[in-house]
């Protein structure tokens, strides 16, 4: 069995984020890259790439929201607006947005050069658990606690 090395690697990786690990061994023999360089003080509910791949959008229980350059595994932009705790992120398709859905199906469209909050929504109780934009940006799918929506 190889799956406790696997479990106490993760755990390690997760307890001490600044680890160096590189890779680990899945089921199957397949390889992992272990990347712990994205460090949140909580734990982080959803994690999204931009469409280019370039960057990746973090979001956690504190109601941070990071910005990641892929390639140099860097931290870019770190938002604090503190609406409370962050469930689905989402790039918009042009990379210039970026969706949050939080409790009470309370949502934000931040720019992500300023951290602006362009837009506010709010849905109802429940939470957001997911969320995808549509490819030319003119709408944004989310699901949660109270169904699938589309938004225009």
């Amino acid at each position: 069995m190889r799956r406790t090395p696997i479990i106490l690697l993760f755990f390690f990786v997760f307890l001490f984020g600044f680890l160096s690990l590189s890779e680990a061994i899945a089921e199957g023999g397949a390889t992992v890259e272990v990347v712990p360089t994205v460090p949140h003080a909580q734990i982080v509910n959803s994690i999204a790439f931009s469409r280019d791949g370039a960057r990746l959008v973090s979001g956690d229980v504190n109601g941070i929201l990071k910005i990641w350059d892929v390639r140099t595994r860097k931290l870019i932009r770190t938002f604090e607006n503190g609406y409370g705790e962050v469930h689905a992120v989402a790039f918009s398709p042009s990379g210039k947005e970026v969706f949050a859905g939080r409790d009470g199906w309370s949502l934000q469209l931040i720019d992500t050069a300023s951290g602006k909050t362009i837009q506010s929504f709010r849905g109802g109780d429940g939470t957001i658990k997911t969320a995808a934009f549509s490819a030319d940006g003119r709408q944004l799918a989310t699901g949660g606690s109270n169904g699938a929506y589309l938004w225009d």
